[in-house]
């Protein structure tokens, strides 16, 4: 990601999840949509026993296990 300028938006997404594999692409999808125009940092934080964190690291997530 290139330095920003001073006046340019940027973003960053937490989002805290625990076994939401069948929702968590859809939702990361969704913000990708609506944050398209600005960079924009996603983060998920997670303890699942699911495929949520893989499902999130091949969207292009940071994950964060707890």
């Amino acid at each position: 990601m290139e330095p920003l300028m001073s006046n340019q938006l940027s973003l960053s997404v937490v989002m805290p999840t625990y076994n939401e594999e069948s929702a968590v692409g859809i939702v990361l999808h969704d913000v990708k949509t609506y944050t398209r125009d600005f960079p924009t940092e996603i983060i998920i934080v997670d303890s699942s026993t699911d495929r949520t964190p893989d499902i999130a690291l091949e969207m292009g997530a940071m994950v964060i296990r707890k």
